[in-house]
């Protein structure tokens, strides 16, 4: 439930109207609109009306016969992930270029923590699963990490090293901690 890719809408802070339907879904929705040239392709790419979220709810109508049938548990998450992939695949270079909206990585640099933080603060004030497991984990002493294989390419997240140290930004965990209250962040 923590995962960026976890369904939890979000809105666009400018179009209350615009929703995005995750977290992965909303990030990538803000590179295409504060750092390409082709900021449309935010709301018709990522949102809940957005091409890829709008292909995965027709496959679950499809596969759940108009939800007259349940999809199983595992089903349901394959869906998530590949639409999750699917998200992914949209913010590749080679995909920005058959969109003509390269995505200007300075602009972007530029707005990044600013966008992360509106999401993730978006997130903690709606969503009382997340800030019960959160507060959870603070209650018990714990930290939350953002794990990112190969953190160097993502300051995102971070990992864990075998003596204990954290290599990586760690930024979603860090600023989830601090809209928590941790103590030390």
């Amino acid at each position: 439930w923590l995962s960026p890719a976890a369904p939890f809408p979000l809105s666009d802070p400018e179009d209350a109207s615009t929703v995005y339907p995750s977290l992965e879904h909303y990030l990538a929705a803000m590179r295409y609109k504060l750092a390409s040239t082709k900021p449309d392709l935010a709301k018709s790419l990522f949102s809940r009306d957005g091409r890829i979220h709008q292909k995965f709810l027709n496959q679950r109508l499809l596969e759940t016969n108009s939800n007259t049938k349940p999809l199983s548990e595992k089903r349901d998450f394959e869906l998530l992930q590949e639409e999750r992939d699917e998200v992914r695949k949209a913010l590749r270079p080679a995909t920005q270029k058959t969109y003509s909206a390269p995505i200007d990585e300075a602009a972007w640099a530029t707005v990044k923590d600013k966008v992360l933080l509106e999401a993730l603060t978006q997130r903690w004030e709606k969503d009382a699963r997340l800030r019960k497991i959160v507060e959870a984990a603070r209650s018990q002493g714990k930290i939350l990490l953002y794990y990112t294989p190969g953190a160097s390419s993502s300051n995102l997240g971070a990992v864990r090293k075998p003596d204990g140290s954290i290599e990586g930004d760690n930024k979603m965990g860090r600023i989830m901690m601090n809209l928590a209250g941790f103590p030390g962040f």
